[in-house]
């Protein structure tokens, strides 16, 4: 029988009684459900209108088809524009709607708005998405549905005995017992590129011959030399070699530091990706990549090559910046704007772009694997009426039918199996590079954040869970610049240069990090947290100071005064306490 809508009149007085916090206000803050629903047409006939035909019709229509239930999805941080809903999260309903007898409306989940629900008591989601502190919060005062009394009916979420058993340790408010799930469980890799490395802009790379990169220092002689060649755009725009931008805490300094081996963990900690333990980024000079990479803007100011903007200016601006053709390298590719983009629409053969070139002893953001998966825990709002709709898209989410629903949308639309092989479309490919934003929506998967398993995991029909990062999608998808830096290096993606080093031993990935970094998560105790807000602080106020030092040991003087500082704040012991609470986490499941 298939499942639809009931008709608007005969659940309205259900509705007002049992949906939680659906009042007139925050109905206008929740997305309406997916198109193909027509709840909006029956939703905007007249009550009483409808009134006029016979109640006995209605009745029986009821008593024939079977209700769908719209769950309110609360997504923090999520922001669901004109652009929402894409091609695939419609699929993705259309699946629920037959698997679950339901379907998600999202809910734009602003922190101040969560606040405000969580003090009141007053929900207006069902499922929810949210960080750790709010789901301790919300465990702790009973409004958490507890999962182990549905586990006969969750033999895919209680499958990982590594997440199962963190969650019931260190996020299940004490109780022992599991109440979220996390997303993404398995590996997480890159695609075709890396997103972090040495970046240089390839076609005025490849001008000066592709000389070899070695460290810090060469790299920037050779943005030095591209500056020196383009002194200025075609619109006669000062053109700079390295650029950065400030965030509100030292996270800038920390992300251009990756490639030294530390991940930004806290605001003052990180994690040693080599060594697999925790780094203290404020006083572990040789391991930090936040003094790697102010060391690194320094030497570019005493190069001249650094953008004066740097220190001040926002991310949108140096990608403006970047778009326009004016940096030589910004600190990673991620962070380069529009410009191969620009120049494909001017010229299809352009290889104008920014990508990262090979450097031996390069940390890369590649190769992670994690059973526990990431920090974003899913679960349901007990007093909701729609346990049952819950816990099968929960168990949904958490299959590889629907982590490649969520990947590629429904088998026929946007990918087929092509000879047992399951392929995109080709002209899915082709809209994917060349379309506009609206043409893209048809190619957007849903991120890692609505569902269990890794988008890069191993499906079981050999293939990954999201197509898009099959090998040979991959290789489809080439733009010209990348076409010719593979061509250059002799391999079949760019990414293979990076993973080759690794392979030789000379270079490091993440695969030295252990669940433990995942678990731990970054908000530590009020104490903590006060003392490292005050520290980061510090840190920051001054850190400018060292990146414009006028030599080597004006800098040293400046960066000896701000550890000395931020110790004197308590640094060290905020390093105590993450190292201890590592030290419980990697006791409590590993030995």
């Amino acid at each position: 029988m298939k499942k639809k809508l009931i008709s608007m009149i005969l659940v309205t007085g259900l509705l007002a009684s049992t949906l939680i916090g659906c009042g007139s206000e925050k109905a206008e803050e929740t997305q309406q459900p997916a198109a193909e629903t027509k709840t909006e047409e029956k939703a905007e006939a007249p009550a009483e209108e409808k009134a006029e035909e016979p109640a006995e019709e209605k009745v029986e229509e009821a008593e024939e088809e079977e209700e769908i239930v719209q769950i309110r999805f609360i997504y923090e941080g999520g922001n669901f524009d004109s652009n929402w809903p894409t091609e695939v999260f419609n699929d993705l309903n259309a699946a629920l709607r037959e698997y679950a007898g339901a379907e998600l409306v999202m809910v734009n989940g602003a922190n101040e708005q969560i606040d405000m629900m969580l003090a009141s008591g007053d929900l207006n989601f069902d499922m929810f998405k949210l960080g750790s502190s709010y789901v301790d919060t919300m465990i702790k005062a009973g409004m958490v549905t507890n999962l182990e009394d549905y586990k006969d009916q969750l033999p895919n979420v209680f499958s990982n005995d590594v997440r199962v058993n963190a969650l019931r340790a260190f996020n299940s408010g004490d109780t022992g017992d599991l109440h979220v799930w996390t997303t993404a469980v398995g590996p997480e890799l890159n695609g075709r590129t890396q997103n972090y490395g040495y970046t240089v802009r390839w076609d005025w790379y490849k001008e000066l011959g592709c000389p070899e990169i070695t460290d810090r220092e060469s790299y920037l002689n050779v943005l030095k030399q591209m500056v020196e060649a383009h002194p200025e755009t075609e619109n006669g725009d000062k053109v700079y070699g390295f650029s950065f931008h400030q965030a509100p805490d030292i996270a800038t300094w920390a992300t251009m530091g990756n490639i030294n081996g530390t991940t930004h963990f806290s605001p003052t900690m990180g994690w040693d990706t080599i060594n697999g333990k925790f780094c203290n980024l404020i006083t572990d000079v040789e391991r930090s990549g936040v003094w790697f990479a102010i060391e690194w803007a320094y030497m570019a100011n005493q190069m001249g090559i650094m953008d004066p903007d740097a220190l001040t200016q926002t991310r949108d601006d140096m990608e403006a910046k970047a778009t326009n053709g004016q940096l030589a390298g910004p600190f990673s590719p991620a962070y380069g704007g529009d410009l191969e983009a620009n120049s494909l629409v001017e010229d299809p053969n352009s290889i104008a772009g920014y990508i990262s070139v090979p450097v031996e002893g390069v940390s890369y953001w590649d190769n992670k694997y994690s059973d526990y998966g990431w920090g974003c825990y899913i679960g349901a709002v007990k007093d909701s009426p729609y346990q049952e709709q819950m816990m099968k898209v929960f168990e949904y989410l958490n299959s590889e039918e629907g982590a490649r629903m969520c990947g590629n949308g429904v088998e026929g639309r946007q990918w087929d199996y092509v000879d047992g092989v399951p392929t995109i479309k080709p002209e899915m490919i082709e809209i994917n590079k060349t379309g506009d934003a609206t043409a893209k929506l048809q190619t957007r998967y849903l991120n890692n954040m609505f569902y269990g398993i890794s988008m890069r995991a191993t499906h079981s029909d050999g293939y990954p869970m999201n197509l898009w990062f099959s090998d040979q999608v991959l290789m489809d998808a080439m733009t010209p610049m990348e076409k010719d830096y593979s061509e250059f290096y002799g391999v079949n993606l760019p990414i293979e240069t990076s993973r080759n080093q690794i392979e030789a031993g000379k270079a490091y990935d993440l695969r030295n990090i252990t669940d433990v970094y995942n678990i731990i998560g970054g908000n530590g105790p009020d104490d903590i947290a006060r003392m490292e807000s005050r520290i980061a602080e510090a840190f920051v106020a001054r850190a400018h100071e060292c990146v414009l030092a006028k030599d080597d040991a004006e800098f040293k003087k400046i960066q000896d005064e701000i550890i000395a500082e931020c110790i004197e704040l308590g640094v060290e012991e905020v390093e105590a306490y993450w190292s201890g609470r590592a030290d419980e986490i990697y006791n409590t499941l590993y030995n």
